[in-house]
């Protein structure tokens, strides 16, 4: 693995600001696309939000490190503050890796399956760009430095604000099992090619897994596939 590339000092400050900045539009747009019921284009832009708030930490301590979500980017992290390590699902991350590949479906893996459940999807992505982003505490000119985030949450904006538990004050799993919530399967088939399906599943509590089998195959005919979650009935409201 190569070496993270090193910054001037004068550096750190304003790398930092930038990647924390265009970390929060993505999560922003992430949002705008999740509340929306396009878990696929949320899922990917969230993967780089992510990226880029672990970029902003790189940046933070004087290094920085190009690509997408890898190895160099979670060390980054666990080295500057394990106890913030600690409070991100590492079950998540992995699924923000494996959804970047979406960005070109025809060229996924052979057997590459994914979940995306959009309510438990966003409350995870919110806790983890939340928690991320106010653990930066940055000066200017020797005042906190106010980034668009905190302008954003002064100002009320609803794209922020809008299923946001977090901003919210409420608990991460009761507002997962409010209500019913849209979900996305994917499955890369060698029998049967590109599968994709859709469906509100009933409401009920996270388990944390975020990297749960995608309409698996019950069969080895390729006849029968498992959904993830639990759909809602035809006739339910």
């Amino acid at each position: 693995m190569s070496r993270p590339k090193q910054l001037k000092k004068s550096e750190f400050g304003q790398k930092t600001a930038d990647f924390l900045n265009i970390a929060y539009k993505d999560y922003l747009a992430a949002r705008v696309l999740l509340n929306a019921h396009l878990p696929v284009q949320g899922a990917v832009l969230g993967s780089t939000a992510v990226e880029k708030y672990f970029k902003a930490i790189l940046a933070f301590r004087g290094n920085e490190n190009s690509g997408h979500l890898k190895k160099a980017h979670f060390n980054a992290v666990k080295n500057f503050d394990s106890k913030l390590w600690g409070a991100l699902n590492d079950e998540f991350v992995t699924l923000l890796q494996r959804a970047y590949a979406l960005r070109y479906q025809d060229a996924l893996d052979r057997n590459f399956n994914v979940v995306i459940a959009s309510r438990e999807f966003l409350a995870e992505l919110d806790h983890t760009s939340i928690t991320i982003q106010e653990s930066f505490h940055l000066q200017q000119g020797g005042k906190n430095a106010v980034l668009m985030y905190h302008q954003d949450r002064m100002q009320n904006d609803p794209r922020l604000l809008l299923n946001n538990h977090v901003l919210g004050g409420i608990e991460k799993q009761a507002f997962i099992a409010a209500e019913p919530q849209f979900v996305y399967e994917v499955r890369n088939c060698p029998l049967r090619g590109f599968i994709e399906v859709s469906y509100f599943a009933k409401p009920q509590p996270s388990d944390g897994k975020f990297m749960r089998p995608g309409f698996a195959p019950k069969d080895h005919g390729g006849m029968q596939y498992q959904m993830a979650l639990l759909p809602l009935s035809p006739n339910a409201a």
